[in-house]
């Protein structure tokens, strides 16, 4: 496997509690408590005595919305003092009551154990397990998480998949943000780059600015390899089995893309904006890349090498053979042993070239 920084390996390195630290904020999520919402609005603007004021009668009442705000007011030390074993307190007790998100932070708690909650895998998996069932689309995402780490269950990479899927569907940005990517790449499902495109839309529509970036890069990777595939006259004279895809991914929304989130020169390690002359800010040429300009070619391997290794050394390989230095000495110094998935996207690269100009014999890598 290459040393490279690869966003898939963030998301299997979640945690589950760090899956839900934003999950009142996510969608599909089940209407609230009317005490549980007003002191939602007043915690997001810093009232917290008010808010405290509002959900400590309710939550003792029995009200599990109440009992999860409180739970992760503890958590967060949110105008009261932190206590993990007080949050946890509050969390079994909505969790008692129904709350699916509370019966999630519960589990998530006991699967793994926190300062002040012992570790209890079997509970913690039969609470998150509970709540995925009900459809809660955290809980869906973190069974996911789980059998594709085999934290808690055994690995399985099947039920992985169609635990994200459901959440997924359920609109939850961290299973669509995965799942685009696991269809864009082929892994344990076939490459599907309309699907990619989909669930990468979804991700960046969510409203999660964080996640907005992470799809929006995704789908600069996405369009890259449809480029590198088929040829960069996508959505024009050029058919392809994605039409979705391929309609969306003309240049123009690529240099959008690109100088929408240029306010940094590396976005999770991929160059988005090149130093001052350097050239193209975009560093994504595609046009003059495919007439066999090895600068572009190079600049578009500059754009991708720490996100996408197949997709630059398809790039570095044909500015090679017309002689580049630069990209013959990037060749040697990069660790390029591709994993099954990253050499068949390599390969496919290599034979779509070699389809598109019969004139030019085909770079083995």
């Amino acid at each position: 496997m290459c040393n490279r920084a690869h966003s898939l390996s963030m998301v299997l390195g979640f945690v589950f509690f760090s899956a839900i630290a934003h999950s009142e904020d996510r969608a599909s999520l089940p209407a609230i408590s009317q005490a549980a919402r007003s002191a939602k609005q007043l915690i997001t603007t810093g009232r917290y005595k008010e808010a405290l004021d509002l959900l400590n009668p309710a939550a003792e009442a029995g009200d599990g919305d109440a009992c999860f705000l409180l739970g992760q007011m503890y958590e967060n030390g949110n105008g009261i003092h932190e206590s993990i074993k007080k949050a946890m307190l509050w969390y079994r007790k909505g969790a008692d009551a129904g709350s699916l998100a509370s019966m999630y932070q519960a589990g998530a708690f006991l699967l793994i154990g926190r300062d002040g909650v012992t570790a209890d895998p079997a509970t913690g998996l039969k609470l998150v397990t509970t709540a995925a069932t009900r459809g809660y689309p955290p809980a869906e995402y973190g069974m996911g998480s789980a059998y594709f780490q085999g934290r808690g269950v055994a690995m399985d990479l099947k039920r992985a998949v169609t635990w994200m899927l459901k959440a997924a569907d359920h609109d939850d940005p961290d299973a669509a943000l995965f799942m685009g990517e696991l269809y864009m790449e082929g892994r344990e499902v076939p490459v599907d780059y309309d699907k990619a495109h989909q669930l990468l839309h979804l991700a960046a529509n969510s409203g999660n600015t964080e996640r907005h970036t992470d799809a929006i890069l995704l789908i600069v990777r996405l369009c890259g390899r449809m480029k590198a595939e088929f040829g960069p006259d996508l959505g024009h004279e050029v058919k392809t089995p994605f039409p979705e895809a391929a309609s969306s991914c003309n240049e123009a929304d690529l240099i959008s893309i690109s100088i929408s989130i240029s306010s940094k020169s590396y976005v999770n390690g991929v160059l988005i904006k090149e130093q001052p002359g350097e050239g193209n800010s975009s560093g994504l040429d595609y046009p003059a890349a495919e007439r066999g300009d090895a600068d572009a070619q190079r600049s578009i391997a500059r754009t991708f090498i720490r996100q996408d290794l197949p997709l630059a050394l398809f790039w570095l390989s044909l500015a090679a053979r017309h002689g580049d230095a630069a990209a013959m000495k990037a060749l040697k110094s990069l660790d390029s042993e591709l994993d099954e998935a990253d050499q068949a996207a390599f390969n496919r690269f290599m034979k779509a070239w070699a389809a598109r100009h019969p004139e030019t014999p085909i770079v083995q890598h």
